[in-house]
């Protein structure tokens, strides 16, 4: 289920169910001449699609414009950059809306720069933060130091922040700039959007690196990476089981 579509009682239903819900982020960055700026953000859209389609989730609207410090390209070459700074205080607010909601199970998905880059650091802050805020009103402050947490505690697991490629999905999925696997990722998910004829012998020294070549990039590829992530996901946010 996607949350901009649902009505305030499906959101009610899936609150009492204790759904998680997935938020997909990204950036625009140049991604070589053949692929289209929006590349990480698409591949966690993608893995988010297939996700829902195998289990009852949310999907919250994209965040789709991140930090990228313009380390591949200026802005001539299709590059914007959100510096962290600017993005802490959306980032907050928009998890904080997700909270007061309702949602006890909030999963930020990032590919851009891994779940440690610069993107995913700013919502790993403004989570803690707000996670710390909602123990402090729910539970009094000291909270954690009053009582020793319980096994299965997952109170710091109300909000994570994680690489959209699973552990369980590596290999075949993994990740690159552009190259092998970015390519592949582009082909199955949104080929018309792929222009492979764009690949330069003189292009960008990430479409050329040996061993992970853009052009050896197939959608068959990119389906069976897709599919690996898509299961690990579906596999460790389903639903619990009502007893």
């Amino acid at each position: 289920m996607y949350l901009k579509h649902m009505r305030p009682e499906q959101i009610r239903a899936a609150i009492a169910r204790d759904l998680a819900v997935i938020v997909p982020i990204g950036c625009v960055e140049c991604h070589g001449y053949h692929l289209p700026v929006g590349c990480d953000t698409l591949i966690v859209e993608e893995v988010a699609r297939r996700v829902a389609a195998r289990i009852d989730c949310v999907v919250a609207p994209t965040v789709d414009y991140g930090p990228t410090g313009y380390d591949v390209s200026g802005p001539e070459l299709g590059t914007m950059d959100v510096a962290p700074e600017e993005l802490l205080a959306y980032a907050r607010g928009m998890l904080r809306g997700l909270l007061r909601l309702g949602f006890r199970r909030i999963v930020v998905w990032v590919f851009h720069q891994g779940d440690r880059g610069p993107l995913a650091t700013t919502f790993h802050l403004a989570g803690t933060r707000l996670v710390e805020e909602l123990m402090c009103r729910e539970r009094g402050e000291g909270w954690w130091g009053a009582a020793k947490p319980v096994a299965g505690d997952r109170t710091f697991g109300v909000i994570e922040v994680r690489s959209v490629v699973h552990p369980k999905s590596t290999p075949p999925a993994g990740g690159d700039h552009a190259g092998l696997n970015e390519t592949s990722y582009m082909l199955a998910a949104c080929g018309p959007h792929v222009d492979m004829g764009a690949l330069r012998a003189d292009g960008p020294w990430y479409t050329l690196h040996e061993g992970d070549l853009s052009r050896d990039g197939t959608a068959a590829r990119g389906e069976l990476m897709f599919e690996a992530m898509a299961a690990a996901w579906a596999e460790e946010l389903a639903p619990a089981a009502k007893a």
